[in-house]
């Protein structure tokens, strides 16, 4: 009796209720569990197809076009209207940036500094380091994603063809995830000359089957590593 005399919404909120979700869209189950109905299109009934809603469209991010150098007189005349500096995404120099350090201990107008994604380098963060020791004002720094020196130390890593185990806690996931696919490429590499020596020492030698005539067996007498490092070899009888 109660379903009889139950509207369009009144069908919708139950199928929502009961977690029936094949019958109704993603707008109608959350308005449902959330009780704001009344904010749907009316017209759209019982009979509507079921169907995701159209993701959103997002612009990409324009790019940061602040100038370092007009920062760096802005806060070295303690401009007023210079409360705020972003430079996220701006490669600045190491040379720009210090001077901005050191003019940024007498400043007291400037408040909010965002410096990620900078290449920010080890003796930059240092003078920063005494800067904020004198500066009072300024109350919020972002120095996130400034990791040049894990990826310099995973650079070299990767030059080194002949290191196998590398002590080292590294934050980025990137960075680990380089360095053990190449401590792994090393492992491979090493590997794969061992099992040649044990090739081209094995000779003529077939374990107890009859040998095959002279000269078929060549590749066997000349044993090398591919030229290219990622060419392995795995072997299951190896020991």
């Amino acid at each position: 009796m109660a379903l009889n005399d139950a509207s369009t919404q009144d069908m919708i909120d139950l199928a929502g209720i009961m977690g029936l979700h094949s019958m109704i869209n993603q707008e109608q189950y959350h308005a449902a569990v959330t009780n704001k109905s009344d904010e749907l299109d009316q017209d759209f009934g019982w009979d509507g197809v079921t169907k995701a809603t159209p993701l959103k469209y997002f612009p990409p991010e324009e790019p940061n076009l602040t100038d370092p150098d007009e920062v760096l007189t802005k806060i070295v005349s303690q401009d007023d209207e210079q409360k705020e500096v972003n430079l996220n995404n701006v490669l600045v120099s190491e040379q720009t940036m210090i001077q901005i350090f050191e003019a940024l201990a007498d400043n007291e107008v400037l408040s909010s500094l965002s410096l990620a994604n900078t290449c920010l380098t080890d003796w930059a963060a240092a003078n920063l380091t005494r800067t904020l020791e004198s500066n009072d004002t300024l109350e919020k720094l972002n120095l996130e994603s400034n990791n040049k020196v894990e990826m310099a130390i995973t650079k070299s890593i990767e030059q080194n063809k002949t290191l196998l185990k590398v002590g080292i806690q590294l934050e980025f996931n990137e960075s680990r995830n380089r360095v053990a696919v190449h401590l792994q490429k090393n492992l491979d590499r090493i590997r794969l000359k061992r099992i040649a020596e044990k090739l081209a020492n094995r000779g003529n030698v077939t374990a107890g089957y009859f040998a095959p005539p002279p000269g078929s067996l060549s590749v066997w007498k000349k044993a090398s590593t591919p030229e290219s490092e990622y060419e392995y070899y795995y072997s299951d009888d190896e020991e």
